[in-house]
């Protein structure tokens, strides 16, 4: 789908500027469209423009975001909403997301991490209400072949076409990558088992963006359903090779990228306390003794990927690692690699992954290639 419009609504004018500066709004497929004072300006752009989420305070002056909601319900089609909240409006907050179109409150001060949190949660509610895509789904035989008969065969080719990313090699990587597209035409597979080929390699050069490379252009769509939608294998082969190209060109400028002392900092101490459930971008902003948004702003612009999404791409790699010790359970890795919630860090796994902690770890434990 096309970037989800946004409107945020609040009086004070320091919160509309921070919302807008300094969330990677890129980051969920967001826009944001406008920013308004009160609930009347706001109906006014909802009544002429396609808005999918409105960020409104409750407390304001000539309409507040209580009756704001009311009005947005009357719409034919009406955007969610997210209300920011004060503690002396929390009762509020929580009656008002008993409406359909209310989907969650933030309290104030707001916090970047609840933020994210929110964010990605609308952000893939609204994705799903305008997804017509059909997953690539595989018969009882490909799926046997897919995961076990020749589950091992598959997971080395698509891991050779990685390791060739990684080393920065294009051409090899595209050979390896045209012989498994060969295999799968020679065996007769459909165009759903070479779908679901093709999604976990797009899967695994993201996971490569997540470690940090200079690479957001890779994370810019959902590789799953990007290939979901394209009905072709030549449009399914070329839209892999071009991830791959944009990969191997961001591979083979990292060597050309300085970190400033303070992000070099950062990055080590995410590093090595990345399973620590509290390491926050707040803590560590703390600890550098700088702003929180200034530290947002200059990580995103020297690692080209935001703090948030930098700390859960080490800790899903982490993950997989543990995931494939069948003794560990899904809990117990979420609290090894730095989540006090178990259901959160499922969230984030099939995010990054494609896959549930249970499924990824059912799929590609090596119990299943021996």
């Amino acid at each position: 789908m096309d970037r989800i419009q946004v409107l945020i609504v609040d009086d004070e004018k320091i919160v509309r500027e921070g919302l807008f500066r300094y969330i990677d709004w890129d980051e969920y497929n967001m826009h944001v469209f406008a920013t308004v004072e009160n609930g009347v300006e706001a109906l006014e752009i909802v009544n002429n423009h396609p808005i999918d989420l409105v960020i409104a305070d409750i407390h304001m002056p000539i309409m507040n975001g209580m009756e704001l909601i009311g009005r947005l319900e009357g719409f034919e089609k009406p955007p969610l909403v997210i209300l920011i909240s004060g503690f002396s409006d929390f009762s509020y907050a929580q009656e008002a997301v008993r409406s359909n179109i209310a989907q969650d409150y933030i309290l104030k001060p707001l916090n970047f991490e609840q933020m994210d949190i929110v964010l990605t949660k609308v952000g893939q509610k609204i994705a799903r209400d305008y997804s017509y895509v059909s997953f690539p789904i595989l018969d009882e035989e490909e799926w046997k072949l897919f995961t076990k008969t020749y589950a091992k065969a598959v997971k080395k080719s698509q891991n050779e076409i990685i390791e060739r990313i990684k080393a920065g090699d294009f051409g090899q990587a595209v050979l390896f990558f045209e012989d498994g597209i060969r295999e799968c035409r020679c065996n007769l597979r459909s165009i759903n088992y070479i779908s679901r080929y093709c999604i976990d390699i797009a899967l695994g050069i993201c996971e490569i963006a997540l470690d940090g490379m200079d690479s957001l252009e890779l994370l810019e769509n959902d590789p799953v359903q990007s290939i979901s939608r394209l009905s072709t294998e030549m449009e399914i082969f070329d839209y892999v090779k071009d991830l791959m190209e944009k990969a191997v060109g961001a591979i083979n400028r990292i060597d050309r990228m300085k970190y400033s002392p303070l992000i070099h900092s950062v990055i080590n101490r995410v590093n090595d306390h990345y399973d620590d459930s509290l390491l926050s971008l707040n803590l560590i902003a703390d600890e550098h003794s700088v702003s929180p948004s200034y530290l947002s702003m200059k990580f995103k612009e020297e690692v080209k990927v935001n703090f948030n999404k930098y700390l859960n791409g080490l800790r899903i790699k982490r993950a997989k690692e543990l995931l494939m010790d069948f003794s560990l359970k899904v809990y117990m890795v979420s609290e090894r690699v730095g989540y006090g919630d178990v259901r959160y860090f499922s969230r984030i796994f099939r995010k990054c992954t494609g896959y549930s902690p249970t499924e990824y770890q059912k799929n590609f434990s090596p119990f299943l290639f021996s």
